[in-house]
């Protein structure tokens, strides 16, 4: 149940009625050298794992659940694959994106999973009208960025093409502790093998129909070939991997009477085929072997139906059946394949009882069934394949439980080592939890509307039995295990102002307590590990608009941005500790001819704080960016 005010002007997401939700779209999608993971930081709830560079891995998790409970969609196509669990959120480019949305309680009706662990919706542009434009920029460490797009149609029928390529040496320096407390060891070293090379590419056609009814077509590819750095204190200066993902997914929404707001129908199929390759000629990733390579299917469709049977009554439907395939082999063994099939029911219905309360519910089902391993057809598609070695560069390319396809049929390759950092786990079980939360939300505006202002409280409360947690296992590695039991209570806590259409603030907080109460446990030491006690992102945005004083400039806009996480701990007997990271980033703002040229300049880390990964080695230092954008 949730109780709010007038009309919101908070960053809320329309598609669930749950105000634990926030919505980013705009100029914190454009801002140069960002990331996936850097656009969903200001979101409550929301903590980040990263590796490295921004082309190495990057996780997610909300309010302390893992990344692999969190289903991540791209187009509505989820990008979770079934050998980590989790998705990489550096494979995300932002260049095409519209918005992402983030709900932080459980996911909504539209999600195919409806796990404890929120959701993830990126959404790609429409197309409207005919217009085109390109951006080139370049950064520090050797960046260097170009993208293109271009949209032809009308109102009713239009589509729209877009490519994007990204290349960085990632090459920066930092000081290596070798371990020790003492300085007197300390070294620079200069992170090889990091280089990378992307490519993105889309394409969204789109064709409203009399009555409100629509059909979109949607395809994207992706390609990433990169180098695998491993770590400071076991470098790999040979080890490239290569990921590559392409999708598509076709949509229909019918009325089923003479408005489709009242009641609608919408029929979805989406397939998505990806792959990563990965070579290791000197033994340096502790494989075992010279060649890893994952293949993977995944073919859903979907049925939704929505009704509004009275103003104070919304109805909803929806069914989803999948098929995914997947298929590993390495050097010097033989290939093991799985498949499953997955089918999710639900039922949602919201009641506004007065202007200010509104009751919402969901009724959800899953079903799994695993296909027999001997009867999976093998992936007939082979992905993009790295350089040679002697033209060598870096990643990690993923974390490595391998989710149990084939729960009654064990494989060895269910532990296999996937990645430089993180290591598998044959005996995984898996997760099941239920939450509780309670949100109270206040907004208010002048009636000119040139003072809005915005507040959301929310408190939660999870359970979860065999919770997935992950573990430093050495000075190179982190493995995931399961929790028996696990309490985690949460306060989380926006606020937000806009003063004269100038001045825009927004402050962000959340307070974790995440507990390992497994009955009989004997660590003294009971805080799951990595997850800070206290998040929080301070933004200040000043925009002019001096269209009216001059003819070229048109306004000027600057954004500051400090993220806060407080320190946390890499081992279950908390003696491994990471420390507390700060990371304060400007953005400059120039547009010019009518908003048809902008200039954005941008600097990441501006205080060059030492932040630290999973392992503890430094993320980037300092780093400055800047993007030309021209459209028309």
């Amino acid at each position: 149940m949730q109780v709010e005010g007038s009309k919101s002007a908070a960053p809320r997401a329309s598609r669930d009625p749950s105000v634990a939700s926030y919505v980013i779209r705009g100029e914190p999608l454009r801002r140069p050298g960002a990331t996936a993971v850097d656009a969903v930081a200001p979101s409550p709830g929301v903590q980040v794992a990263r590796s490295g560079a921004g082309s190495d891995l990057a996780t997610v998790s909300i309010r302390g659940a893992p990344s692999a409970s969190l289903p991540v969609y791209l187009a509505g196509v989820r990008l979770n694959d079934d050998v980590t669990g989790g998705a990489d959120l550096s494979t995300l480019p932002l260049f095409a994106l519209d918005r992402i949305e983030v709900y932080r309680g459980n996911a909504p009706p539209d999600a195919d999973r409806l796990g404890i662990g929120g959701a993830l919706f990126f959404e790609p542009r429409l197309p409207r009208g005919t217009h085109a434009g390109a951006t080139l920029g370049a950064g520090s460490f050797g960046e260097l960025t170009a993208g293109a797009f271009a949209s032809a149609g009308t109102d009713r029928a239009a589509a729209l093409f877009s490519v994007s390529t990204q290349r960085a040496a990632n090459d920066f320096t930092f000081t290596d502790e070798r371990g020790t407390a003492s300085p007197d060891d300390d070294r620079q070293v200069t992170r090889e093998n990091g280089d990378c090379v992307t490519y993105d590419a889309w394409s969204v056609a789109r064709l409203d129909l009399p009555r409100g009814a629509r059909l979109l077509l949607l395809t994207g590819a992706f390609a990433r070939e990169q180098g695998v750095t491993g770590t400071s204190t076991i470098p790999a200066r040979f080890a490239r991997s290569a990921t590559q993902r392409e999708l598509a997914a076709l949509s229909a929404r019918l009325p089923c009477t003479d408005d489709a707001s009242t009641c609608s129908v919408e029929l979805s199929a989406s397939g998505i085929l990806s792959s990563r390759l990965i070579t290791d000629p000197k033994f340096e990733l502790g494989f075992l072997a010279d060649r890893v390579e994952i293949a993977a299917q995944r073919w859903q469709e979907s049925l939704r139906v929505r009704a509004r049977p009275t103003d104070h009554l919304r109805l909803g439907g929806a069914l989803f059946t999948g098929i995914d395939r997947l298929t590993l082999s390495s050097s010097g063994t033989s290939s093991a394949r799985a498949a499953r099939l997955a089918v999710t029911a639900t039922l949602d219905a919201a009641w506004q009882l007065t202007p200010r309360v509104e009751v919402f519910g969901v009724l959800a089902g899953e079903c799994h069934s695993a296909l027999e391993a001997e009867e999976a057809q093998p992936v007939a598609w082979r992905p993009c394949r790295p350089r040679r070695p002697e033209n060598l560069g870096p990643s990690r390319p993923g974390p490595a439980h391998l989710r149990r396809l084939v729960p009654e049929s064990p494989h060895p390759w269910r532990a296999v080592r996937l990645s430089a950092t993180v290591t598998g786990n044959p005996d995984l079980l898996p997760e099941r939890g239920y939450t509780a939360e309670a949100t109270l939300r206040w907004s208010r505006a002048t009636a000119s509307g040139d003072l809005t202002g915005y507040a959301d409280l929310t408190a939660f409360f999870r359970h979860a039995e065999n919770l997935i947690a992950y573990r430093r296992t050495s000075t190179s590695a982190v493995a995931p295990f399961n929790v028996g039991a696990a309490r985690t209570l949460g306060v989380e806590a926006l606020a937000g102002a806009r003063i004269a259409r100038r001045l825009r603030l927004e402050q962000s907080l959340t307070l974790l307590d995440p507990r390992d109460i497994t009955e009989g446990r004997t660590e003294t030491w009971d805080r799951l590990p990595y997850q800070s006690a206290v998040t929080s992102v301070s933004t200040v945005e000043l925009t002019l608009d001096l269209a009216a004083a001059t003819r070229v400039l048109d306004a000027l806009a600057a954004a500051a941005q400090l993220r806060y996480r407080s320190e946390r701990t890499a081992d279950r007997a908390g003696t491994v500790r990471l420390a507390e990271q700060r990371d304060f980033s400007l953005d400059l703002r120039a547009f010019f001819l009518s908003r048809r040229l902008a200039l954005r300049l941008g600097a990441t880390n501006l205080l060059d704080a030492v932040n630290q990964d999973l392992l503890g080695f430094p993320l980037p230092p300092r780093a400055f960016h800047g993007t030309v954008e021209g459209s028309w």
